[in-house]
């Protein structure tokens, strides 16, 4: 028997109805001039990704669930991702939607335009409502040029207080091109990189943070020694304790494979997985209480990891395999 997660957002009664738009998969229109994309909401955001940069352009929300997850979805939830810290949440990169309402209104409000002030802001109502106003059908987005290089690395951090002093750091050092700030908690990047996953660990286990660090620049040469700069003044500062560099985009891509390997936490049980939304300065603690009470629990592993630069941690939590009833009551 496979394991199973549960996330609960798609949950309903017995007498509720679950609509699919997947078959609503079509990019109808790119505008490479004004960089904006028209598509209906079953897309899914890898098949945006890909498509657009055919035409030297990217639209900048990531996901680990990149390959599925849709744009009606990522709409609906107001997705953040991987790189908010320079590119924002959905709510940023959505120019117009059209939503279909409980009575079979349409609401026609896909503006093309990055400044519109012609009246109410509709899609604001819909972006982050979770289907509960409306079903969003069809989205105009905001494209981005295709960013000329990017640098990453990953790093080794002794304690959550140098984690915060690194982001600040690390922003700051980079001239606001610091697009992606996360942060695997030890045991989560000991899961990751051990057998029966694939990647192995490019720093060596045993420390209590690991953050992963990207940014999105030009490809000027200068761009490689800012990034090498800032990381050796964190080390002479004593923020963190080893580092990695990529030095290829297959290199970066491995290191991100390593923060997406999240089907690691099924290996021996079911898992139920949790998005949280909290200040930065009350996420040692959070994390802390947390795994004291699950501690106290059935439940097997706690793994931690998440989106830190902006304030969001993903909880991985394993339960014993068809623990299904002790799942749903602890959600």
């Amino acid at each position: 028997m496979g394991s199973r997660v549960w996330c609960a957002g798609a949950d309903t009664l017995s007498s509720g109805l679950v609509l699919s738009l997947e078959r609503m998969s079509t990019i109808e229109q790119i505008d490479p001039e004004q960089r904006v994309v028209t598509a209906q909401a079953g897309v899914t955001l890898q098949q945006l990704q890909d498509t657009v940069a055919q035409q030297g352009l990217m639209f900048p929300l990531d996901l680990g669930a990149r390959g599925t997850a849709t744009l009606g979805g990522n709409a609906s939830t107001n997705a953040g991702g991987n790189r908010v810290l320079k590119y924002g949440m959905m709510r940023d990169m959505v120019l117009g939607v059209e939503a279909v309402l409980a009575d079979g209104t349409i609401i026609n409000a896909l503006n093309p335009l990055i400044k519109n002030n012609a009246g109410y802001d509709l899609k604001q109502l819909f972006l982050g409502s979770e289907g509960t106003l409306g079903v969003i059908t069809r989205l105009t987005l905001r494209l981005r040029e295709t960013a000329q290089s990017s640098q990453m690395s990953l790093v080794a951090v002794k304690a959550f207080d140098d984690v915060k002093r690194l982001l600040r750091h690390m922003d700051r050092g980079l001239g606001g091109q610091l697009s992606a700030f996360e942060v695997l908690w030890g045991d989560f990047y000991q899961l990751v990189t051990t057998l029966p996953a694939q990647n192995r660990p490019p720093l060596p286990h045993g420390h209590p943070f690991y953050v992963l660090l990207e940014s999105h620049g030009t490809s000027h040469p200068m761009e490689h020694e800012r990034f090498a700069a800032a990381l050796e003044d964190a080390l002479r500062d004593d923020i963190i304790d080893d580092a990695v560099i990529a030095q290829s985009e297959r290199e970066c891509a491995t290191l991100w494979s390593i923060r997406d390997d999240v089907a690691q936490v099924f290996n021996d049980g079911d898992a139920l997985l949790f998005d949280v939304s909290l200040p930065i300065s009350a996420m040692q603690s959070y994390v802390a209480a947390v795994k004291h009470g699950l501690a106290e629990t059935a439940c097997m592993q706690c793994w931690t990891f998440g989106h830190v630069g902006d304030g969001n941690l993903h909880f991985a939590v394993q339960v014993p395999r068809g623990a299904s009833r002790g799942a749903q009551r602890m959600r």
